[in-house]
């Protein structure tokens, strides 16, 4: 099994402290047009990929794409996977064409790297760019029609449609020496694969990452390039940087204005990995100004094997907290879903007795959710594999709850606590930190993560 190796390579993801940057190369590159440039313009000028596609090419059962039933001299690489195909609207009768890769499936098809217009009335084809490694397939349009985002076999990458020529967005590291041993490739490159633009167009948002996860399978970090807001963006030379987004699952106040918050993301294979505290969560005694690291383990099973997704506070309890642990999945394994209890404000932690039929993940409890009633931590819900259980104990004792009862919750909570007022200030979670609000002046502060020192 090989092991997630992309912590010195790509931005760390389970990291003691919460890993956040905004920064210049190696993750981000100024654009500079590549002098190498294979293909040539298209045969229509000016053409808008924004159109609908005047035709459906697909590929047939012996590989070739076809179109309005005549075949093109396109043939597909049928080793490793049968792609998609991917129809761009670009003119009158014209389509561009390219193939789709899937990179989370297994296994993988290698990308094509080649991006063609074809006519839909006579099969005709033109190739408009062709990059080796490169995935044409996967891609995000530029709001002007013209430019194409697309991941190129050195990192993120934007074609202009016009011309045929590239820019160099951001360059994608090289993986870990046990990941690329384990690939038979000294030299492979994380793969950096475009997901979606912003409205106002400033922000393109892409996933890096490679089979490093376990059993080779895709794990990849949530990205963003960011520029100005006006022009399109990745045209003007020295205007972006790369920001790797750091969501808070859950945020909490108690009576004595002390700010608790748990910033598990992300967590299942193959799939995305945010960044995440495992074993702690986070503490502020002076409104989000400073944070404290409060390990969350108790003295016999260990600590909490994921990051905190919920966090409760015992509104008649001061110093009464209850942590739920990110419940992560890889294959058939589990890892986390542990809940943990503590009387003394995080100084101490007991892992929270669960009914004996419910059995133990491969690493955890395998809880699918808790949830307290009426603010008591000493009521409980749980959510279990075996059904949904209660407690007016504090989990001392356990009594099995029947779909049909008159006091059943619903469905396990999917949504955690995200939201605490204190002195005149409202904090939130967001996907990319916690911000602050001041009531009378609507300013708005981010304050976690904090900064590096």
């Amino acid at each position: 099994m090989v092991l997630l190796a992309l912590a010195a390579v790509l931005t760390a993801a389970c990291d003691d402290r919460p890993q956040d940057r905004d920064s210049p190369l190696p993750h981000a590159a100024a654009p500079t047009a590549d002098t190498a440039q294979p293909g040539s313009p298209p045969a229509v000028a000016g053409g808008d990929l924004r159109l609908e596609p005047a035709c459906k090419p697909f590929i047939d059962i012996e590989g070739q794409i076809v179109v309005g039933g005549r075949p093109t001299d396109l043939k597909v690489d049928r080793e490793g996977g049968l792609p998609k195909i991917q129809t761009y609207g670009w003119a009158d009768g014209l389509v561009l064409v390219a193939l789709k890769t899937d990179w989370i499936a297994t296994p993988r098809a290698r990308p094509e790297g080649r991006l063609s217009q074809v006519d839909c009335r006579t099969g005709a084809r033109t190739a408009v760019y062709d990059e080796a490694g490169a995935d044409l397939g996967n891609t995000v349009v530029a709001q002007d029609g013209r430019h194409l985002y697309f991941s190129g076999a050195r990192g993120l990458s934007m074609l202009d449609t016009h011309t045929a020529r590239t820019t160099l967005l951001a360059v994608a590291p090289g993986f870990e020496p046990a990941c690329a041993a384990a690939l038979a490739d000294p030299d492979a490159r994380a793969r950096d694969l475009p997901v979606s633009l912003s409205r106002a167009g400033d922000r393109l948002v892409f996933h890096r990452g490679g089979p490093c996860g376990a059993s080779g399978q895709w794990t990849a970090q949530q990205l963003e390039l960011r520029g100005p807001t006006s022009g399109v963006l990745g045209t003007v030379p020295n205007t972006t940087a790369v920001h790797r987004p750091h969501p808070v699952s859950t945020l909490v106040g108690d009576k004595s204005n002390t700010l608790w918050l748990g910033d598990a993301g992300r967590c299942d294979e193959p799939g995305v990995q945010d960044p995440a505290t495992t074993g702690a969560i986070w503490r502020s005694d002076n409104g989000g100004a400073q944070w404290k690291r409060v390990p969350v383990s108790d003295a016999k099973s260990g600590p909490m094997a994921t990051a905190a997704k919920t966090i409760w506070t015992d509104l008649a309890k001061p110093g009464h907290l209850l942590v739920y642990g990110a419940r992560c999945t890889s294959g058939d394994s589990v890892r986390g879903g542990s809940a943990f209890r503590s009387e003394d404000r995080g100084a101490t932690w007991k892992l929270l007795e669960i009914p004996r039929v419910v059995e133990p993940a491969t690493v955890g409890q395998n809880i699918l959710g808790v949830r307290p009633k009426g603010g008591s931590l000493d009521r409980l819900f749980i959510w279990t594999q075996q059904g949904l259980f209660r407690t007016r104990n504090g989990g001392e004792t356990w009594f099995p709850v029947a779909d049909d009862a008159d006091d059943h919750p619903g469905a396990a909570p999917s949504e955690p606590p995200r939201y605490a007022q204190i002195d005149g200030f409202i904090f939130r979670a967001t996907d990319d930190g916690m911000v602050r609000r001041e009531r009378a002046t609507r300013r708005i502060d981010r304050l976690f993560p904090p900064p590096e020192k």
